[in-house]
């Protein structure tokens, strides 16, 4: 999670910190806007639902835009038809209005929808564009701070395919997995769902004696990379 400040360039800029689990990065993110702070954004593996509550209480501009769209595709819809029926192409039948509006209303209608669904696409794009740009910059950010290698490979892994059982909870939890690939350092496993595990538990590897205790060093919504800290 990022912190921006409004201090000076020559002072602090923003404050960057890294946490284990989802509620972790919940309370900071509540913490954080109690005490005043407005520019602030996270990024997390998997979706947390209530953190962009607290964090973007503000209602954004996308439906306004959509609004617009939808204006503009009423009014293409409306000048289109009023200029073929009224101006280059004028026909009097039975003595009907020209402009009669209501036979105007389902072509209208339609463009409505597609330039409402359009800038809805297209808006959503360029926000996702922007934020993926951040992100890369505070991931590039972080691998240059001291410490913020280590997630890198430092050694080279092994594929392989192994059993394990997840060990957290004073061993009253015990969740399957699959080891893909390990190190001397860590390993890749794979789990049914990652979102509720904690950041650091016991992986109990089939065919050794003793467990690991391991510290979460990524993970996905299928999959986790740990870190040996024993």
């Amino acid at each position: 999670m990022t912190i921006h400040t409004n201090e000076p360039a020559s002072r602090l800029h923003g404050v960057m910190a890294e946490f284990d689990s989802a509620q972790a990065v919940l309370d900071a993110a509540r913490k954080t806007v109690a005490q005043g702070f407005t520019k602030l954004e996270a990024y997390t593996p998997v979706p947390i639902e209530e953190l962009n509550d607290v964090i973007h209480k503000k209602r954004t501009k996308l439906s306004q835009i959509v609004l617009a769209g939808g204006l503009a595709g009423m009014a293409t819809g409306m000048a289109l038809q009023y200029w073929a029926s009224v101006i280059e192409y004028p026909m009097n039948i039975g003595g009907r209005p020209q402009a009669s509006w209501i036979t105007f209303i389902v072509p209208s209608y339609e463009l409505t929808i597609l330039f409402a669904a359009l800038s809805a696409a297209a808006i959503s794009r360029l926000l996702r564009s922007l934020d993926e740009n951040v992100l890369k910059q505070v991931l590039g950010e972080l691998h240059d701070l001291p410490g913020g290698g280590k997630s890198k490979r430092e050694l080279a892994r092994q594929r392989v395919l192994r059993s394990g059982k997840i060990i957290y909870d004073n061993r009253s939890c015990l969740i399957d997995c699959q080891i893909r690939d390990m190190s001397i350092s860590g390993c890749r496993v794979r789990v049914a769902n990652t979102l509720n595990l904690p950041g650091h538990f016991e992986l109990q590897i089939i065919g050794v004696a003793q467990p690991r205790l391991c510290g979460v060093r990524w993970r996905t919504p299928s999959e986790l990379g740990l870190q040996f800290l024993d």
